[in-house]
């Protein structure tokens, strides 16, 4: 471990080093410049759960579901077609959210948000963390990915602070992929990844159970 720091090949992630993309983020024309509005983003996170057997005076614990967690995406509001608030207020009208203004059994009135047409507003939601060099060295993506929650921030007189729009975006799983190239320098700049992970994609379809080339499944 010592060894990390005389390394000046070494780098470690930092915090700052990073954009997001969206799929589709509502139409071409409202979202497009959105993304470069995003101030914070969490990384994906899991969980799993656990099942408890009690027997005399032991407990045992046996894993149980993996539950892959929302994420919480802040953007700078602006004014114009491009502001946060203006794109996500749009899409949930967008995704098929009506209020009741018409007599009771009209069509339209009976509409209801899906999870086809809420995916839609976002599409898929993509994540890059970046080297130096600017090159991608961890990518994830979310599957099947909408927004649950939009939050404007309040307004206050004591503060000057940009307003943001803060949103919960929900997703089925999360692909997982490293930069570089497993055993060599993944594009030979300093402190690419050079373990067996570089270069290969976990949790996506045929890509999750590591001996699937060995045969040995």
């Amino acid at each position: 471990m010592a060894t990390f720091w005389k390394n000046a090949s070494q780098e470690p992630k930092r915090a700052y080093r990073w954009f997001i993309g969206f799929e589709t983020l509502g139409s071409l024309t409202e979202g497009s410049g959105l993304q470069y509005a995003c101030k914070r983003v969490d990384r994906p996170s899991l969980s799993v759960s656990e099942t408890e057997h009690t027997y005399i005076n032991h407990k045992f614990y046996y894993p149980g579901r993996v539950e892959w967690n929302e994420i919480s995406v802040s953007f700078v509001d602006v004014v114009g077609a491009d502001g946060a608030g203006d794109v996500f207020l749009k899409m949930l009208v967008d995704a098929g959210y009506n209020i009741p203004a018409s007599d009771d059994g009209d069509k339209t009135q009976m509409h209801t948000l899906g999870k086809e047409s809420l995916h839609k507003q976002l599409g898929d939601v993509y994540i890059y963390m970046v080297n130096a060099n600017g090159d991608v060295h961890e990518q994830w993506t979310l599957k099947n990915a909408f927004f649950k929650s939009v939050r404007l921030s309040g307004l206050d007189y004591g503060s000057d602070e940009m307003l943001t729009v803060d949103t919960s975006i929900r997703y089925d799983w999360a692909e997982y992929q490293r930069g570089g190239s497993a055993g060599t320098t993944g594009g030979g700049h300093a402190g690419d990844d050079l373990s067996e992970l570089a270069g290969q994609t976990l949790f996506a379809p045929g890509t999750s159970d590591p001996a699937a080339d060995d045969g040995n499944q």
